[in-house]
């Protein structure tokens, strides 16, 4: 029986925090370093910094993908990907080669600056396959609305369902939803599994969970039915955590450390 899951992060940004020039609101993760809308490169021949990294929330999300993070490691080892998905952009991790990657470099820990630094050097196409980083620009209204982000976020969880060895779990964290924690709650979270809700198949084994979070606004409800149908069709589990509201951070490594410790498995089978 499986202890642990493959983990693949699924990580939601609308990022409307950003103004035009005549005061227009432009949803979306801006990363082409020319509209003034997101962060810069300090230093265009390396990662020395970056400017600005407030901008789209980029602070956040790369604060997210470094509780991946290990002891003696790059990444934990059970972490597949970190997969930023924006209205206007998608940034996609693939942690195993990422590590490798930055390992080549000398690089012993991600900093804010290689992360943001790596998605601005894959949307200008400056980043080779093998360091795992790439980016897909999104078409959008200035309003955040359109299907490119969906059709992105469903073909990427097809290739997770694809690649999978077994039943795949998507996991909404979602502020009032039941809690996730070991305790009697399991059992009831497990028969919502069995009934059909969250899996896509309840005959064989969980081997992988995509883990939704959102960025600091969390998950916009608008986004949900979307969501839904993106990630497969079947509605996501719904949960919290202990303690209530958290920022996506914490959120994040409190699941990543219910893995490691063999307990998200079994509430969520």
């Amino acid at each position: 029986m499986r202890r642990t899951a493959n983990i693949h992060v699924l990580y939601l940004e609308r990022a409307e925090d950003q103004r035009s020039s005549d005061g227009k609101r432009l949803v979306g993760l801006h990363l082409d370093q020319r509209s003034g809308l997101g962060p810069t490169l300090c230093d265009a021949e390396g990662f020395a910094g970056v400017r600005d990294s407030w901008r789209g929330r980029c602070d956040n999300f790369q604060c997210a993908l470094r509780m991946c993070c290990a002891e003696g490691a790059l990444f934990r080892q059970a972490v597949q990907q970190f997969a930023v998905l924006s209205p206007r952009a998608a940034v996609r991790y693939e942690l195993p080669k990422f590590g490798a990657w930055l390992s080549g470099q000398g690089t012993k820990r991600p900093t804010e600056a290689l992360v943001i630094g790596a998605a601005l050097r894959a949307a200008a196409s400056q980043l080779a396959p093998e360091s795992g980083v790439t980016h897909s620009a999104l078409a959008c209204s200035d309003d955040g609305e359109g299907d490119a982000m969906w059709s992105w976020a469903a073909s990427w969880a097809a290739r997770v369902r694809a690649a999978a060895s077994g039943r795949v779990v998507t996991l909404l964290l979602e502020a009032g939803a039941p809690p996730l924690e070991p305790s009697p709650a399991a059992g009831a979270l497990a028969a919502h599994l069995s009934g059909g809700g969250g899996g896509s198949g309840s005959a064989t084994e969980l081997s992988d969970v995509i883990l939704v979070v959102g960025g600091p606004s969390g998950v916009p409800a608008a986004w949900r039915e979307r969501l839904t149908r993106a990630v497969g069709g079947k509605k996501p589990l719904r949960a919290a955590l202990r303690g209530g509201l958290q920022h996506s951070a914490p959120a994040l490594l409190e699941l990543l450390m219910l893995n490691e410790r063999a307990e998200l498995v079994p509430l969520l089978r």
